[in-house]
């Protein structure tokens, strides 16, 4: 089993707590759109300065998974589920 550098809810020790199941409950796919701005730079000596020239467009695909991960403590055998969201960008 791994263990975390986390305090156990119910003790309050540190470093004894073990992870005990990891379980994916939901998943969900999606995009995202993402704007990139594109931009002149105009050099004119002492007077070098960014002139805005429009925008481009990218639809990013985006994953999302939810797990309830379960752990336990070493000490005073406590154990709880917390909900975990992994976000994945493509």
């Amino acid at each position: 089993m791994r263990e975390f550098l986390r305090r156990c809810p119910a003790c309050g020790r540190r470093f004894t707590v073990r992870l005990q199941s990891k379980k994916l409950v939901d998943t969900e796919e999606h995009t995202e759109r993402i704007t990139h701005d594109i931009v002149i730079l105009a050099r004119g000596g002492r007077d070098s300065r960014v002139i805005p020239a429009g925008a481009t467009f990218e639809d990013v695909p985006i994953e999302v998974e939810k797990f309830d991960v379960t752990f336990e403590c070493k000490s005073c055998h406590h154990k709880w589920t917390e909900s975990v969201t992994k976000v994945e960008k493509g």
